[in-house]
């Protein structure tokens, strides 16, 4: 498991993002946290910032590549 696999999310409830946006998404992007959103206490959504979104989907795009490669190759 890599690094950005192991970060943890910080849940938060749709009221606290609403009051405290600003912070949450500055904390997003500048330190890396990532936020799992919670309605009547259900998870209904994650946010992270978009450099560590860009990190997650190139990784996911690298994998699917090499393995669509292995299914060729047989």
């Amino acid at each position: 498991m890599g690094p950005d696999e192991e970060k943890m999310l910080e849940a938060v409830t749709v009221m606290q993002l609403r009051r405290n946006m600003r912070r949450i998404l500055d904390t997003a992007h500048y330190v890396g946290r990532r936020y799992l959103i919670l309605r009547d206490g259900v998870s209904v959504a994650v946010l992270l910032g978009l450099e560590d979104y860009r990190r997650l989907t190139a990784g996911a795009e690298g994998r699917r590549k090499m393995e669509e490669g292995k299914g060729g190759a047989e």
